[in-house]
């Protein structure tokens, strides 16, 4: 694995006001590789060593996995008098996962809060020791599929031999248009502190949809395939969750202490797959000609 980040940071506090800015990027690449190789015909059981094998059993296989993620973040955040509380976040990123033509997104968030209790005339009661408001809203990614689903993807058939050399198959149908899975987050909470914090009450609630979603398609299998990864679908959670707890002194080495979770949570799904006529119609050029049969390796499609 390699990985690489570089940051710029930017402070100032004058007169109540504090500005914090973070510029930064980052890159990484994760390689795997792996082998294997079958033997078979030991003299025994504490030989097992390759040398002692009678022979190798099939042809060894190896596979080399490959994939590289770029990208860019900017991050602010400002504060009044530790009253009033502003952030904003932007970020850029590229995969190597996706399709070719989908391979840069861009996801952002930005929030909002207010301690009330630091208002002057708050400092003076002896009931609420916290009393925040926030609200944030934003987008983020991510991947869910296995590595190289966006690209059409050849075998050689190695168990038979061409005059040119080994002949390839296509076995797998890629979708160059596949994209980042997006999630619009909306969240919105208190938090509620009494007597010095000995009582702690905490409530939120958040609205996720998540749109482009990412899973296997079902096609008839006339056109030489199963099944394709595509972004379809949308999905709604929603739910709200409460926190409470209390932490009191009983006597000079002793103390009590409790607390309590309830959550709930609702899924919904907004928008079903697409039916299956658009699909083959997207895929119209597809024919019997894409059906897996090996050809000689000089004719094999580029690689995508």
């Amino acid at each position: 694995m390699i990985d690489g980040s570089l940051s710029l940071m930017y402070n100032n506090t004058f007169k109540g006001h504090n500005l914090n800015i973070c510029l930064s990027s980052n890159m990484r690449q994760t390689q795997s590789t792996a082998s294997e190789t079958r033997y078979r015909g030991f003299p025994g059981g504490d030989l097992v060593s390759s040398n002692y094998a009678a022979e190798v059993y099939g042809k060894p296989s190896s596979s080399d996995n490959t994939t590289r993620l770029v990208g860019a973040l900017l991050t602010s955040n400002y504060t009044y008098n530790n009253i009033y509380l502003a952030d904003l976040t932007g970020r850029i990123d590229g995969s190597s996962e996706f399709g070719s033509d989908k391979r840069w997104s861009m996801f952002w968030s930005t929030g909002a809060g207010i301690n009330i209790h630091n208002y002057d005339f708050m400092k003076s009661n002896e009931l609420f020791s916290m009393l925040k408001f926030r609200v944030s809203y934003g987008l983020t990614g991510k991947t869910n599929f296995s590595l190289y689903s966006a690209k059409d993807m050849y075998q050689l058939q190695t168990d038979s031999w061409y005059p040119t050399g080994y002949g390839v198959f296509l076995y797998q149908m890629g979708n160059p248009n596949l994209k980042w899975e997006r999630k619009y987050t909306l969240d919105y909470g208190v938090e509620i502190g009494l007597w010095h914090d000995k009582i702690y009450l905490k409530a939120s609630a958040y609205d996720e949809r998540t749109i482009d979603l990412i899973t296997d398609y079902t096609i008839p299998s006339s056109t030489g395939f199963t099944s394709y990864k595509e972004n379809m679908g949308k999905v709604k959670n929603t739910g709200v969750e409460r926190n409470c707890g209390h932490d009191f002194t009983v006597t000079e080495t002793g103390s009590s202490s409790s607390t309590a979770a309830l959550q709930e949570t609702k899924t919904r799904l907004l928008k079903s797959p697409r039916q299956c006529a658009t699909i083959i119609k997207e895929w119209k050029n597809c024919s019997a000609d894409i059906t897996p049969k090996a050809a000689p390796i000089q004719n094999m499609l580029k690689h995508t």
